[in-house]
């Protein structure tokens, strides 16, 4: 059973005008209400002493009082006339009754969740034991740890599974099962205006419309040095629309698209047979 120390045999006590409580008295009552609650003379808790420990002639009780950890205790301070001197309404373990703190079982260490002291087993916790465990490496089962042969030096390690259908690999395209990764290049002519476009036809069509980016290459295509932004207008498993803009207001010609607009395109999708 645990326990905690509600007062020591070293502290005087006084009264609420400073007075020495010599022969004095403490009252130990269960929170919250009048009924008397035992306190013990030691931690093991095995000489009760009652609900009232006397003060002596310094004012110190004569016996320490020692209380549960479940419990919390409603204290009053008496003079040795029976005036009540002071009290204190809940004294309890440090931290509340839910922080007393369990004795570890043998293989067990202490813990805790954030709030409360617990306990675990050091099984779940530590290394096995390595001896006799020579070309072993330490491995788990999902729920434990356990030492398994390790390859051999030099020895083809175990690769994960292919995708459904396997990998294939063109210089346009990537296949990896039913997912198609589809890249490639393009060009928009020069249009003497702020836009310009362009349509791409894919290699090899998806089975649906599939994600694609573009991405303009070289500097800039305009008479002063303008660069243009891209936007796909439109997208379907066989290819896709890409607008060019120089997004400057005016009608000056050096705003407008004097040079062709290379660019570079990617597209992810689905392809299934």
């Amino acid at each position: 059973m645990a326990s905690f120390l509600l007062f020591d045999k070293i502290q005087s006590l006084y009264g609420s005008s400073g007075q020495l409580l010599t022969s004095g008295y403490l009252k130990f009552y269960v929170v919250g209400t009048t009924t008397p609650q035992d306190v013990y003379a030691e931690s093991a808790l095995t000489t009760n002493v009652g609900a009232q420990v006397a003060l002596d002639l310094s004012g110190r009780p004569v016996y320490e009082a020692w209380g549960n950890t479940t419990d919390a205790y409603f204290v009053e301070l008496y003079d040795s006339n029976d005036d009540k001197q002071g009290e204190i309404s809940r004294k309890e373990v440090p931290g509340g009754t839910g922080q007393s703190i369990p004795v570890p079982n043998v293989d067990e260490f202490m813990t805790g969740d954030g709030t409360n002291f617990d306990t675990e087993n050091l099984a779940n916790r530590l290394v096995p034991d390595p001896t006799g465990q020579a070309n072993k490496v330490l491995s788990t089962d999902g729920s434990g740890l356990t030492w398994i042969a390790k390859p051999a030096d030099g020895a083809t390690p175990t690769l994960p599974p292919l995708p459904t259908g396997g990998i294939t690999v063109t210089t346009s395209t990537v296949l990896l099962g039913d997912v198609l990764i589809e890249f490639g290049t393009g060009s928009a002519s020069a249009s003497a205006s702020h836009t310009t476009s362009q349509s791409v036809s894919f290699g090899t069509a998806f089975t649906s419309a599939p994600k694609v980016f573009v991405q303009p290459t070289g500097g800039g295509v305009t008479g002063d040095g303008y660069y243009v932004i891209p936007s796909i207008t439109s997208v379907s498993a066989s290819g896709f629309a890409v607008g060019f803009n120089v997004n400057e207001d005016g009608s000056e010609s050096g705003k407008n698209i004097s040079l062709a607009v290379a660019f570079n395109y990617i597209a992810i999708g689905q392809k299934t047979a």
